[in-house]
């Protein structure tokens, strides 16, 4: 951290210039969220050294003087701490969540080395924030200070007081020793979960684990019970570790303590996630989905719905994002007020569309939380701002002479985004068109054509020339249509891989890629894409791979997949085994797009025997749903009303009861 901090000292406070966000974040490898922190901590360093603050504008770090001073003079950490009242109650609480009970203002005078009267007052500013959290300072005479609270909420607290200590490290170096130990450890663990969080959730993450071990030294431990198994990746992966982590610890842990700390994991926000599947992947896709719709509905921004990156990323934010608000696990966007200022209208718009979940997912997303969730939605919007745009094509007709044609389209093609085919007298115009096509004709004389349209202007290009050529060519910009540009290659040559040469393209042009379907954006209802020969009944399985080749065969048969695909499928159960099984006794397995899906599908299954798929909670399985999908969206409307069906406990029995496809589909209708 401290290097870091002193590279953005030296670079931002020692030359007279103005950074970018974004650069400081690529030179430094980190995110820009992680920069706004970081000034945050080193506007308090230089604040306390009488310095003036950096100054941000617009994503442009600015600093009013050049300061000829080393930064270690800014890391005197023992005046910062008896100086600064913000830092000195901080290290303060710290301390008496940290030291045994109970404890006396001599204790604490000996740590910070304070008066009596200024600990006093710092101790009322105290017991205030501990009441804020629901935690009592309780005082008795000739005894000491003691501290009663519910356990997770002091730990709250505790993560929060370290988190805002901007010298947290350099005030005792057996913290960062410890702290280093950590990182190796939860490093091990990305690596094992397949995640990658961003580096602020991260270095929350250190802090919990800080927090465990000195609460545990002080014998403060979870109570059975506190924390119950929600079966997550993180769980299984914390409790295989339990060896390694109590060796770090430097105690036994109850399993309390790890779920907590799994919990914790669980709700650090995420970069990239390999597995796209938690143990909420079916209702939290349908939540992403109906959040995109509603916001484009809201912004008049139909172009959302189609950005699979837009989908991704909100699919793997939500998940830490309602563990967070589950956990009432309060975290400050840094990015808040950039977001309130330059997109204050996206943020309410995105706040709106997120109330009715507080029915639909039983949590509350604050306003904060909603900014992160903005912050996704805007990155979206400047993808499409910046995509390859296609220039609208013209030709000019103009009968006073090249030299005069030359000028012009030299002034036309430095003021606009246009791609002028050539220049021609009137005959010559007609005769051309005849054989090519244009977007529009730009003539300065009288000129009619039956198919194309025609704007007139002076050759010196008048103000009213101008502001109509300025409409003419937005209205006809576009993003390039990928799909049109494979029309063009298969115009004069065989491809072999179509997909492939999409995705390709789509990366050279900046545009995001969507799979090509019949349907277009359309999402087709559930009867529409289930169908009774996609339905097998009483079929008799031995195995779980078993069960999931039957699903995907039927997929298959009905030319929904390519036959990799079932063996995709299978691969994908044994790595998330655990997420396919959807609820109790239905398992639905799939494999991604790119795997072999030719068409969305949904196949059922329903089996004599039950099977094992190894879920804690929801095994044996009786009925498999496969899934085939081409995109990330567009098998939505189908898949929910596919879970509305099966969340009527009375009409999965009588599917499992069902002796034909015939009877299997009957009962889906009626349901639907």
């Amino acid at each position: 951290m401290e290097n870091r901090l002193s590279a953005l000292f030296w670079k931002c406070c020692t030359e007279e210039q103005k950074v970018a966000i974004a650069d400081v974040a690529r030179a430094f490898e980190v995110t820009e969220r992680t920069v706004y922190s970081d000034i945050k901590k080193l506007n308090e360093l230089l604040k306390n050294a009488g310095h003036p603050s950096l100054e941000l504008q617009k994503g442009i770090i600015h600093y009013p003087v050049v300061l000829d001073v080393a930064f270690h003079s800014l890391l005197d950490v023992e005046e910062l701490s008896l100086t600064n009242p913000w830092i000195r109650r901080l290290r303060l609480l710290r301390r008496m969540l940290t030291i045994p009970e109970p404890f006396s203002l001599d204790n604490l005078a000996e740590e910070i080395q304070l008066s009596r009267n200024t600990l006093l007052r710092d101790l009322q500013s105290i017991r205030e924030e501990l009441s804020l959290n629901n935690i009592t300072l309780h005082s008795r005479p000739f005894i000491g200070f003691s501290i009663e609270g519910d356990e997770t909420m002091i730990r709250a607290l505790l993560v929060s007081v370290i988190t805002e200590d901007t010298l947290f490290r350099e005030d005792d170096p057996q913290h960062d020793v410890f702290l280093n130990k950590a990182e190796r450890f939860l490093l091990d663990l990305m690596t094992d979960v397949r995640v990658e969080i961003s580096e602020d959730s991260f270095e929350r993450l250190l802090h919990h684990v800080w927090v465990v071990k000195e609460r545990l030294a002080l014998k403060k431990t979870m109570e059975p019970g506190d924390y119950l198994p929600q079966h997550t990746k993180e769980e299984l992966v914390f409790l295989e570790k339990r060896a390694t982590l109590e060796q770090l610890m430097g105690v036994p842990l109850g399993t309390s303590d790890i779920l907590y700390l799994a919990q914790k994991f669980s709700e650090a926000s995420v970069v990239r996630y390999d597995a796209l599947l938690s143990e909420k992947w079916v209702p939290f896709s349908l939540v992403v989905s109906r959040l995109i719709k509603r916001v484009a509905d809201k912004m008049n921004l139909p172009a959302l719905q189609q950005d699979d990156q837009l989908f991704t990323g909100l699919l793997n934010h939500l998940r830490p994002a309602y563990q967070r608000a589950t956990a009432q696990e309060v975290v400050e966007n840094p990015l808040y007020d950039y977001v309130v200022s330059e997109h204050g209208n996206l943020l309410e718009s995105v706040e709106d569309a997120l109330i009715p979940f507080k029915y639909e997912l039983g949590v509350t997303f604050t306003s904060q939380e909603a900014s992160f969730f903005t912050l996704f939605f805007a990155s979206s919007l400047e993808r499409n701002r910046k995509a390859a745009r296609r220039l609208p094509t013209v030709i000019l007709v103009c009968n006073a002479g090249l030299s005069t044609s030359v000028i012009l389209q030299s002034k036309l093609e430095a003021s606009y985004h246009l791609h002028i085919l050539g220049a021609f007298g009137k005959r010559r115009a007609h005769q051309w068109l005849t054989e090519n096509e244009v977007d529009f004709i730009i003539s300065t004389v009288p000129f009619q054509s039956d198919t194309h349209p025609v704007l007139q202007v002076q050759p010196y290009l008048s103000i009213n020339d101008r502001k109509r050529l300025e409409e003419r060519v937005e209205s006809l910009s576009r993003r390039v249509d990928v799909q049109e540009v494979m029309g063009l290659v298969k115009k004069y040559a065989t491809v072999n891989q179509s997909g492939q040469l999409e995705k390709e393209l789509s990366r050279y042009f900046g545009v995001q890629h969507t799979a090509p379907h019949s349907k277009g954006v359309y999402q087709p209802m559930l009867l529409e894409v289930l169908t009774e020969e996609l339905i097998r009944t009483n079929v008799l399985c031995h195995t779980r791979d078993e069960a999931v080749r039957a699903s995907g065969d039927l997929l298959v048969a009905n030319g929904h997949a390519k036959p990799g695909y079932v063996d995709a499928m299978i691969e994908n159960v044994e790595e998330n085994g655990t997420y396919i099984v959807i609820a109790p006794g239905i398992a639905m397995p799939h494999a991604r797009p790119e795997k072999g899906a030719l068409d969305i599908g949904l196949s059922i299954v329903t089996l004599k025997e039950p099977v094992v798929f190894g879920h804690p909670k929801n095994d044996p399985v009786r009925l498999v749903i496969g899934l085939c999908a081409i995109d990330h969206q567009t098998h939505l409307l189908a898949l929910s009303e596919l879970v509305e069906i099966l969340a009527n406990e009375a009409t999965v029995n009588e599917l499992l009861q069902a002796q034909s496809p015939e009877e299997a589909m009957t009962i889906i209708k009626g349901g639907v």
